[in-house]
């Protein structure tokens, strides 16, 4: 499976590909990408994001180490998780074989960070056109919460 997020916050998306440590959790990753939330690019930009999946990765120290999520807050601005998540949508999204999901994630603040949507609300899709899944991506975000 190949992983990616897109946040939504202030006009702007960031594109993250996920790592899947030797554990089985799963992290930010590079690339990071920031891009105006109307851009015609997204499609193309999260189906290039989502090769960028890796696996089996070293687990960073979470005492010493940068949060995985730090060059995504420094993209937008901001010092805290705190402050990124006020306000901020999160789109995952999973390529399985030729199964695109699409996962409208539920803020649930910064304490508890973002929670899997109700089954119901994802968007699956063998459609692997760019145009698609950027229209589709977009729908998700202005539908209401």
């Amino acid at each position: 499976m190949k992983s990616c997020q897109v946040y939504a916050r202030r006009g702007q998306l960031f594109v993250v590909a996920q790592a899947r440590v030797g554990n089985g959790l799963w992290i930010s990753w590079p690339p990071f990408t920031k891009v105006p939330q109307d851009s015609p690019e997204i499609g193309p930009l999260v189906l290039a994001t989502l090769d960028q999946t890796a696996y089996d990765i070293p687990a960073p120290n979470f005492r010493t180490d940068p949060a995985p999520i730090t060059p995504v807050l420094q993209l937008a601005g901001v010092k805290s998780w705190g402050t990124f998540v006020k306000g901020t949508d999160l789109v995952g999204v999973e390529l399985d074989g030729e199964q695109l999901s699409l996962l409208p994630m539920v803020n649930r603040g910064a304490k508890e960070g973002f929670d899997y949507p109700a089954p119901e609300q994802v968007v699956r899709t063998t459609d692997l056109d760019p145009a698609t899944i950027g229209r589709l991506i977009k729908d998700l975000f202005a539908a209401p919460a």
